[in-house]
């Protein structure tokens, strides 16, 4: 770049050729109307127009304020502030201070060092800022953000906030990560959810992990891999883990699914409880519970209905109606119907309603009738 052009204030329209170089001698350029540049321009100052045109690479030395929109077809570098009152759309790659636009469309990278204020934001590579506010987020590779504020976030790669992340709906396909705490209504990801605060979510969908360092409030909860949780679960539906369930305190759900190992304190589901893995814990309680095939249960299984399937193995069941299948084992039950299979064991059973223990079951105490009102033994 080795030609000068020098404008003062109030110029109708400027025509920047290709590797010129634009000075103003106060420091700003300003043009009431368009800039077109023909190719790369290099402008030394703040730059003020009703529109950008170029076709190549434009670099501020200043801030970069457009009453209406912006089109380059290569890279955008500011070394301050970008404000565009409708569009700014780069084919290449975005670097600058800070950012407030209407709409951001860039092709390649996004590199705002500062707070980024937008309605839509659509980079098709990966993306760095600040503070973020935007009503839509979507970016084909990874997303590192301070904060984010959003209505609709889409991300293929990884989505990782130093601070809060508060969104209507997120749908991630690699991973997420938020060192703060999380706010979101409906959350999407393909991989590992990470928070080390607070998450609140009415939906959440994680395809693998979901590691929360505090407590998780919201609606319903499904896990493809393992839920790892330093707080409570609290949720007003149900709650499917496919791997291993391991919560620092209390579970409440609707319903509650895990197919791997189960580590709370107590967990209880206003409607079912199905576990077929290992479960340990002081109280298990739900309308329904069925511990599945060679399940091991470490804790008081509390409900309206019990089922022990076969091979497995539980300590203690207060329950209306209990089923112990063929090869179960049961230390105490204490039931208002008891149904024992053959080759079944129970150390201790009473009930006080009815009972049927199969030749080939085994009972070392009892069966023993109690009265409804001593069926706590």
């Amino acid at each position: 770049m080795d030609r000068v052009i020098r404008v003062g204030r109030g110029e109708r329209r400027l025509l920047v050729p290709d590797g010129a170089v634009v000075k103003s001698e106060d420091g700003e350029i300003v043009v009431e109307g368009p800039v077109i540049c023909e190719g790369d321009a290099l402008f030394e100052g703040t730059l003020l127009a009703e529109s950008l045109e170029a076709d190549g690479s434009v670099d501020v030395l200043g801030d970069l304020r457009i009453k209406l929109d912006a089109e380059i077809s290569r890279s955008l570098r500011v070394s301050g502030r970008v404000e565009a009152g409708s569009s700014l759309d780069i084919g290449g790659s975005l670097r600058c201070k800070s950012l407030r636009v209407g709409s951001l469309d860039v092709g390649g990278s996004a590199r705002v060092y500062g707070r980024l204020e937008a309605d839509r934001v659509d980079v098709g590579g990966p993306m760095r800022a600040g503070d973020t506010e935007v009503l839509e987020l979507e970016a084909g590779g990874s997303v590192i953000l301070k904060s984010l504020r959003a209505a609709e976030v889409r991300v293929g790669g990884i989505l990782r906030c130093s601070g809060d992340l508060r969104a209507d709906t997120i749908d991630v396909g690699g991973s997420v990560d938020v060192a703060g705490s999380a706010s979101l209504t409906r959350c999407y990801v393909g991989g590992v959810l990470r928070v080390r605060g607070d998450l609140r979510v009415k939906e959440l969908d994680v395809g693998g992990l979901v590691e929360v360092h505090g407590s998780i409030d919201g609606g319903v909860m499904d896990v493809g891999g393992a839920a790892r949780v330093g707080g409570r679960i609290r949720l007003t539906g149900p709650l499917e883990v496919g791997g291993r369930l391991k919560v620092g305190e209390d579970v409440e759900a609707e319903s509650v699914e895990v197919g791997g190992r189960v580590n709370v304190r107590t967990l209880r589901a206003r409607e079912e409880f199905e576990v077929r893995g290992r479960a340990s814990g002081e109280v298990f309680e739900a309308k329904r519970i069925a511990v599945g095939r060679r399940a091991k249960i470490d804790g008081l299984l509390v409900g309206e209905e019990v089922v022990v399937s076969r091979y497995a193995e539980v300590e203690d069941v207060r329950a209306e109606k209990v089923w112990i299948l063929r090869g179960a084992k049961v230390r105490k039950v204490v039931g208002g119907e008891v149904h024992v299979d053959p080759g079944a064991e129970v150390e201790e059973l009473i009930y006080y309603r009815s009972v049927e223990v199969q030749p080939g079951a085994r009972v070392l105490r009892g069966p023993t009738r109690v009265e409804p009102s001593s069926e706590g033994g």
